[in-house]
């Protein structure tokens, strides 16, 4: 029986039989993803859209839980993940001069299937492995209480003895 891989980080599952004395190599790769998959953290040039790739068997980029994007793209840009058929979940830091759109490779970007991060912010997101009609959506609560037209409060407000002052 040949080998299969895990469906999300792709860690290595030895058919039976196989790899007779050198099953150490493939274990120690396996923990090394399990490792990146729990813990990981990535630095990301990004100079354009850019696919971020899960590869069975060995670590990669798409495996870790953190990235941290750098970089001059100039424009709005894609982070296509790949394979569409994982279930994925990131913390994105997006620290380029430009507002990243997380999506599946494949899918065509929107509000209801993809992820927008302004330059400067980061955010929480996960992936529904969907394959080519595969979603992202945030897991960050928004905070933007500039443009929020009708914030409101969960609880009281303790203004510890200071004023609301109205413009």
């Amino acid at each position: 029986m040949a080998s299969t891989y895990t469906s999300n980080v792709g860690i290595e599952k030895p058919g039976s039989g196989e790899q007779a004395g050198t099953w150490g190599t493939t274990t120690n790769t396996n923990f090394d993803i399990i490792d990146q998959a729990l813990h990981g953290q990535a630095q990301i040039t990004i100079s354009g859209s850019q696919d971020l790739t899960t590869n069975d068997g060995s670590t990669s980029d798409g495996a870790n839980t953190v990235l941290v994007l750098s970089g001059s793209p100039g424009s709005t840009f894609e982070l296509r993940v790949t394979p569409t058929d994982q279930e994925k979940f990131y913390t994105i830091k997006n620290e380029t001069n430009a507002t990243c759109r997380v999506i599946y490779k494949g899918v065509t970007y929107s509000a209801s299937n993809g992820v927008e991060i302004p330059s400067g912010e980061s955010a929480a997101v996960t992936g529904d492995g969907g394959g080519g009609s595969g979603v992202f959506k945030s897991l960050t609560p928004t905070t933007d209480l500039v443009n929020d037209q009708s914030p409101q409060l969960g609880g009281s407000l303790d203004v510890n003895g200071e004023n609301i002052v109205s413009a």
